[in-house]
């Protein structure tokens, strides 16, 4: 989904630099409700508890860790990647 994003802002604008953070609200947007969902698991102390605490920490975890992986690695490294596959195209 992020390639299919970067590819047409980049031949529109001629550079990806500042165009990469148009998926930054939805992105978001997503991580927020659904940390706020699982906010009461987390905090849960009634029956139960023991299962849904370590679960609950898990998916939050893995959620910062995709969300700053979307926002921050993925912008970062791809005018890396792209550059250099369109690099070596040249048949002579």
């Amino acid at each position: 989904m992020q390639i299919g994003t970067f590819l047409p802002l980049k031949y529109q604008a001629g550079n990806t630099c500042f165009t990469l953070y148009s998926p930054v609200r939805p992105v978001i947007m997503t991580a927020v409700t659904t940390g706020l969902g699982l906010a009461p698991l987390l905090f849960a102390t009634g029956t139960g508890s023991e299962v849904q605490r370590p679960l609950a920490a898990v998916v939050i975890g893995g959620l910062v860790t995709a969300t700053i992986l979307t926002l921050v690695i993925l912008p970062a490294l791809y005018p890396w990647f792209a550059d250099r596959s369109n690099g070596d195209n040249s048949t002579s």
